[in-house]
């Protein structure tokens, strides 16, 4: 592992794909507005955080609509140039920084979930959540029952996709009014699988798990910049079937935390018990 001082490159990957890099690279780009570039050493200054601000900003890969990305590229390229309009360019990348934040903060506010009508909770998901199939292997899910004192059915299985899911772990949800975490994608990710394939089963699942009046907690998927559109599918399903999303800050500081993972990903027995505090803080008193 590539490390400076207590800074790491997985903690970099981590902080981007958490999405929370989107930010920085948005107070950056502002920064750049507002400071003075009279001399040369100046305009390098400002061309290098304008520069990390970019990088910043594409390695979170925010799924916000294209459109935004296009108007933000032309208004950084109209105000690289000094002419009259030079000033107006500044206000308005401020004034779209503002506008952009404002819709992308609601997806990294961690929700608070109600559990005290569930009957039982359910868990549909991959690996991380099926564990390494380990013989003493406690995954979270089962130190989740543990912790909450509810019946808690793990349906996950290791190399799950969404597909795979809908086939294999939906149809085993029984009863109405359970408690559904959906931990499934990541695998689609990986693999680069079918984009409309990867909807038509997300939406064939969410469809079937709302037809029992099941409430549906999604974990929303830590992404890099070549699972952009996955990123905005999983949203847009959020948004439309009115799912409750946990940040995906939440998944990115899990696999972030020192000795979590085995390889990156896959939780280890200490992982397991992150992941279980962080579900554990998302219910309200």
């Amino acid at each position: 592992m590539l490390q400076f001082g207590n800074i790491s490159f997985d903690s970099v990957l981590w902080f981007c794909a958490s999405g929370n890099s989107f930010f920085l690279g948005l107070l950056l780009l502002v920064i750049t507005m507002l400071i003075p570039s009279e001399r040369r050493w100046m305009k390098n200054f400002i061309y290098l955080l304008r520069t990390f601000g970019l990088l910043f900003i594409v390695l979170s890969s925010t799924p916000l609509h294209p459109l935004f990305y296009f108007l933000g590229i032309i208004l950084l390229f109209g105000a690289s140039f000094k002419n009259r309009r030079h000033v107006s360019f500044k206000i308005l990348i401020m004034l779209f920084a503002l506008l952009i934040t404002f819709l992308e903060v609601p997806f990294h506010i961690v929700p608070k979930i109600s559990i005290d009508d569930a009957n039982c909770i359910y868990v549909i998901g991959d690996s991380i959540s099926a564990g390494m199939g380990n013989k003493d292997e406690k995954t979270w899910p089962v130190l989740l029952s543990e912790e909450l004192h509810i019946p808690t059915e793990n349906l996950s299985m290791a190399g799950a996709t969404a597909e795979s899911a809908l086939k294999q772990q939906v149809p085993k949800v029984l009863g109405k009014g359970n408690l559904v975490f959906l931990e499934i994608g990541g695998n689609d990710l990986l693999n680069f699988n079918s984009l409309e394939k990867y909807e038509r089963a997300l939406t064939e699942i969410i469809q079937h798990l709302h037809a029992s009046s099941n409430q549906i907690i999604w974990f929303e998927l830590p992404l890099l910049p070549q699972y952009y559109s996955y990123g905005r599918i999983q949203r847009k399903l959020a948004r439309k079937y009115d799912i409750t999303l946990i940040p995906k800050s939440v998944l990115a500081n899990v696999f972030g935390t020192l000795g979590a993972t085995s390889d990156g990903m896959h939780l280890t027995p200490k992982g397991h018990e992150v992941m279980t505090n962080e579900i554990t803080n998302l219910f309200g008193n």
